[in-house]
């Protein structure tokens, strides 16, 4: 377990960029393909 947790730690700024890149592109796909989001 100590294994999986240092590898977290390790590729931290890796997991941060791709998440973010992720919900970058979600809401793109969104608001191309339906318009922008309502204000929340």
């Amino acid at each position: 377990m100590c294994e999986q947790r240092c590898h977290m730690l390790h590729d931290r700024d890796e997991h941060q960029r791709r998440r973010w890149l992720t919900v970058f592109r979600r809401k793109a796909m969104g608001d191309l393909l339906q318009g922008p989001y309502p204000a929340a």
